[in-house]
């Protein structure tokens, strides 16, 4: 059977006082906090936020519909293919109109 240790007070943790001014800037600056926007986004990541098959977003890449880039070392075949927020945001409102035009 073990039994607890005694500490002495100086050896007892204290509870940490803060500024109130600083604590409320804290929760302010902490509630005011969005999700960070992307600029480019992967394929894989469109897929998950846009709701796009991945087939999809090559045949509007190829379209032109758009816009997209492949980063990739000097001279190296193979990348990774980024695609502009933006304009897959710009392309899905775009959608969204010309089908509610229809109707």
């Amino acid at each position: 059977m073990q039994h607890p240790r005694k500490t002495s007070d100086s050896a007892r943790v204290k509870p940490i006082q803060s500024n109130s001014v600083s604590a409320a800037n804290h929760t302010a600056s902490h509630q005011a906090k969005q999700p960070i926007k992307p600029e480019w986004l992967r394929i894989q990541e469109a897929v998950r936020v846009f709701g796009i098959s991945r087939s999809s977003l090559y045949e509007m890449i190829a379209a032109g519909s758009i816009k997209s880039t492949v980063l990739r070392k000097r001279g190296a075949l193979r990348g990774i293919r980024i695609l502009s927020f933006d304009s897959l945001a710009e392309f899905c409102e775009r959608a969204v109109k010309t089908e509610g035009a229809g109707l």
